[in-house]
């Protein structure tokens, strides 16, 4: 019987936010904010998990998942069409439970068919904070998906090495199916740099990775204003289609600050960072966050972490749709003392933050 640890990291959208929605570039990055899954397989038939972030302790008799009919091949993933869906909404305890149904979904459709099957145990634990346009769900579904496949024996790596490329792809693609779950019609950028690791470029349904420098650090900043991904993404379509011309202008602009930046980060990673670097993507970050806030998608939240970031000499911007949710500081490579009276004044203000590095490990397992 197998033991093991599965864990992921979570991602930060650095530049090209709402520009990405009409084909022009944005940069995804890891977070070392991570995902763990604590995987014991033992003789009891059921498969049960624990995820304590969420208040989630359910169980589930393995013959009744393989009497949804639900099993595929593990190496070729299948997606969920809205007649499976159906059948793992009318199983688990409650339909709206999208953590319960990837757990249904990826389970059944990766091991279902599997003739000696053991119990199963997953103990779930995230640094990240869950449902806030960090990776959550993500990194959740890359974990589930690379555990269950390692105990179905597909994947080809073994005795605590990194997982090999082949693996990590397999395990992106069912982690894609699992995100429809959580978001729909989800890009796939997310549970691939979950998966992947490091910097993703993105841009007209397409990926390419972006080597990243070692020590860059940020500040993930939460307004605790709620997130309105889809709103602001119409908000944004309206004005585009009041104004293309000028809305054009504007995603070219952010375009070219994402390009500079992919030259400026490439950079970093091949010489360190050095004064001029940084000052470089401060630069690069203010003008993207003041175009942002020219399309009308910032909030006042975000303009007080902004304001206040720059009091202590930092610069900031809002990640993902903006009005609310998250904000990030560049912090460069080494730790100061304005570093931890920034982060203390935002608490004073009632925001929370995380001091992470960027550009961080794949997706890794360990026994």
């Amino acid at each position: 019987m197998k033991n093991f640890t599965v864990t992921a990291p979570g991602k930060v959208i650095l530049f090209g936010e709402h520009a990405v929605v009409y084909n022009r570039s944005a940069i995804a990055v890891s977070l070392n904010l991570r995902t763990t899954i604590r995987v014991s397989e033992h003789h009891e038939p059921n498969l049960s998990i624990t995820f304590n972030n969420l208040n989630l302790h359910r169980a589930w008799d393995l013959n009744d998942i393989a009497a949804l009919g639900l099993s595929g091949d593990a190496k070729i993933p299948k997606d969920l069409d809205e007649v499976r869906a159906q059948v793992i909404r009318s199983f688990v305890s409650s339909p709206d439970s999208q953590t319960e149904m990837t757990v249904i979904f990826l389970y059944a459709s990766i091991l279902g068919n599997k003739e000696k099957r053991f119990g199963v145990h997953l103990d779930v634990n995230t640094e990240l904070p869950v449902g806030s346009g960090l990776g959550s769900s993500a990194s959740f579904s890359v974990c589930l998906s690379a555990a269950f496949l390692n105990l179905a024996e597909v994947l080809k790596t073994h005795n605590n090495l990194p997982l090999q490329k082949p693996d990590l792809e397999l395990i992106d693609k069912w982690a894609f199916m699992a995100e429809r779950i959580f978001h729909g019609r989800p890009s796939g950028i997310d549970n691939s740099i979950c998966t992947f690791g490091g910097g993703l470029v993105y841009k007209s349904g397409n990926y390419t990775s972006l080597q990243m420098p070692s020590n860059l650090r940020i500040l993930v900043v939460d307004t605790k204003v709620p997130r309105k991904t889809k709103e602001q993404v119409a908000y944004v379509r309206e004005k585009f289609e009041k104004y293309p011309n000028i809305l054009d202008s504007i995603f070219n602009a952010i375009d070219n600050i994402s390009n500079y930046c992919i030259e400026t980060l490439k950079g970093m990673a091949k010489s360190g960072c050095t004064e001029d670097t940084l000052a470089k993507l401060e630069d690069l970050i203010c003008l993207n966050h003041g175009l942002l806030r020219t399309l009308g998608v910032s909030h006042e939240k975000l303009e007080e972490i902004v304001s206040m970031a720059a009091l202590f000499s930092f610069c900031a911007k809002l990640t993902g749709a903006g009005a609310g949710g998250f904000a990030y500081v560049l912090l460069g490579p080494d730790k100061s003392i304005s570093t931890e009276d920034l982060k203390k004044q935002l608490g004073c203000k009632g925001f929370e933050s995380w001091e992470v590095e960027i550009g961080r490990a794949s997706c890794r397992e360990r026994v």
